[in-house]
């Protein structure tokens, strides 16, 4: 890679560094004070509601990344693509809160399911606008954005700290980072791409894209049952506390992973625009992304266990620091996933990358069902770490096929 991307690269990482590591301190900070059983009320809230995110992503990141780095400098598909984006929002609402109605009073589980879908509205928002501008190669203007989401956070945390909430005040809070990053984000467009288009075009467009809408949408789904499942299986097996041992760990750990989905995007035009040395270019970004990987995988083996341990206090996290180095390989794994996803969206099949998760999610669960019994959390991580060796090592081998295979410019 020349200087001039590695200099872009290294833009794109520190934008996520600085919005990953906000809401990391500030996810344990909620879980430190709330403590491992009541942590547990929020990871499940969260896993439950991140099976109706999909609805509210709808497919138009990966559009907006796809069409945008084609026509870079086009003011009406940006606006057509808000304007989707203001469409397709009920999509997500209605049944978001419907499902906390029917879930009632009980343990607070109707308002936590609630204000954790506010999270994940407003960070689905955000990541089209994100889209936008890395499509567009504003690096510069995204990084000023994201300083926006720590400063949100912080007021928030300050909230927290003051009036200590309970899991839906915590859920509440945590929505604060995603909502400032997308309005930041909104305000880091040009001030003619802000207004939506509410016309027929929209519909046109999605139209147009709906192999890449309905397959994107399809792949959130597998990825919410194959990511979130963790956290049902750890309830039923093992109970809420191990559910907030579990995911105290994974939420240090998996930051990292928002550090591999920011080089993918980033790498994704450089890698569809390439017209000759295919192999080159993709061996070049494989090994940037395996670097990195590894780079964020040793530090969640060897500095996790310390930062953890410096962090959380409560009685009820000792000695899941040992889960730790399981989930840097997780880590590694996930960002390598990223890139292959990143290839095959470019490709229009991102159908494959779902279908490889069917395999993975069946791995998990009957691995979980005969580990986690016996040994809690730590037989999560294991049966983990089988299932994403087995999706990635599928993922790897048809993305890599697909890319050399046809050769052909980004597509509108």
């Amino acid at each position: 890679m020349g200087p001039s991307v590695l200099r872009g690269a290294g833009a794109t990482l520190v934008s996520e560094a600085v919005g990953r590591g906000a809401a990391m301190g500030f996810q344990m900070l909620v879980a430190n004070q709330l403590g491992a059983d009541r942590f547990g009320l929020v990871a499940l809230a969260l896993a439950s509601a991140a099976l109706l995110s999909p609805l509210a992503d709808a497919g138009l990141p990966n559009l907006a990344l796809k069409s945008v780095s084609a026509s870079p400098t086009d003011s009406v598909l940006a606006r057509r693509l808000l304007g989707l984006k203001v469409l397709a929002t009920p999509l997500f609402l209605v049944p978001l809160v419907l499902w906390s109605l029917l879930s009632g009073a009980a343990d607070d589980r109707g308002w936590t399911l609630l204000w954790a879908g506010a999270f994940y509205g407003f960070q689905a928002s955000s990541d089209l606008l994100r889209q936008i501008l890395r499509a567009r190669q504003q690096a510069g203007r995204e990084l000023a954005a994201r300083l926006a989401y720590p400063l949100g956070n912080l007021a928030a945390l300050l909230a927290v700290w003051h009036f200590r909430p309970g899991p839906s005040g915590a859920l509440l809070a945590l929505a604060s980072g995603p909502a400032a990053l997308t309005f930041a984000y909104l305000l880091a467009l040009p001030s003619a791409d802000r207004s939506p288009v509410l016309d027929r075009s929209i519909l046109t467009l999605a139209a147009s894209h709906r192999r890449t809408l309905v397959q994107s949408v399809a792949y959130l789904v597998s990825v919410g049952l194959a990511s979130r499942v963790d956290a049902f299986l750890l309830e039923h097996w093992s109970g809420r506390s191990e559910v907030g041992r579990y995911f105290a760990c994974l939420n240090l750990v998996m930051a990292g992973g928002f550090f591999a989905q920011g080089m993918s995007s980033y790498l994704y035009p450089r890698l569809h625009r390439q017209r000759d040395r295919l192999g080159r270019a993709l061996l070049r970004a494989v090994g940037l992304q395996a670097t990195m990987g590894l780079v964020l995988a040793a530090g969640a083996a060897f500095a996790g266990p310390v930062v953890f341990g410096v962090v959380f206090h409560s009685k009820g996290f000792q000695g899941a620091e040992a889960l730790l180095p399981g989930m840097g390989a997780m880590l590694f794994l996930t960002t390598m996933d990223w890139l292959w996803l990143s290839i095959l969206v470019g490709k229009d099949k991102i159908w494959i990358a779902a279908a490889v998760l069917v395999p993975a999610l069946a791995a998990k669960v009957a691995l979980g069902a005969f580990l986690i019994p016996a040994q809690g959390a730590s037989g999560m991580v294991q049966a983990a770490v089988v299932s994403q060796l087995l999706g990635g090592a599928l993922g790897a081998w048809l993305a890599v096929r697909s890319y050399l295979r046809e050769v052909s410019p980004l597509e509108g």
